[in-house]
């Protein structure tokens, strides 16, 4: 590996998300990484907005919540 990238494996499964099976991986990793913030134009996750304390925004304002 490099310093650009890390493989992560989820430990906690995430039942959370009822309407996208594909939802629940995105909110796995996020917490595998200890995310403070999830970028994603996916209607779904976009309803839930914040998420375990995991801020979810659409990419334009995920770019200027970390500039």
């Amino acid at each position: 590996m490099n310093d650009l990238c890390e493989v992560v494996f989820p430990v906690v499964i995430v039942d959370d998300v009822k309407t996208d099976t594909d939802d629940k991986m995105i909110l796995e990793y996020a917490l595998a990484v200890d995310a403070d913030i999830i970028a994603s134009g996916d209607s779904h996750l976009l309803d839930i907005k914040i998420w375990r304390g995991i801020r979810i925004l659409p990419p334009a304002f995920a770019l200027k919540a970390v500039s």
